[in-house]
């Protein structure tokens, strides 16, 4: 088994890195979010960053977080 390397991702995030998470997502949770539906997301949120974890080279996993409102 590879070892699973880490990236962060912090500000509007690249079509690369929605399209992963957009993948895994779907894979995970079948929720039905698009790539348009992401783009839009993290477009209208303050301070995006993805935390995706990678093994060898394929994104497993991702979490992601944004500035809330006060």
């Amino acid at each position: 088994m590879e070892p699973v390397d880490y990236q962060r991702f912090e500000g509007p995030a690249t079509l690369d890195v929605i399209q992963w998470v957009t993948r895994i997502n779907q894979e995970i949770f079948a929720f039905g979010e698009t790539v348009e539906h992401l783009t839009h997301f993290f477009e209208n949120s303050q301070r995006p960053m993805v935390l995706l974890a990678l093994q060898g080279g394929e994104p497993v996993g991702f979490k992601v977080g944004f500035a809330a409102d006060r």
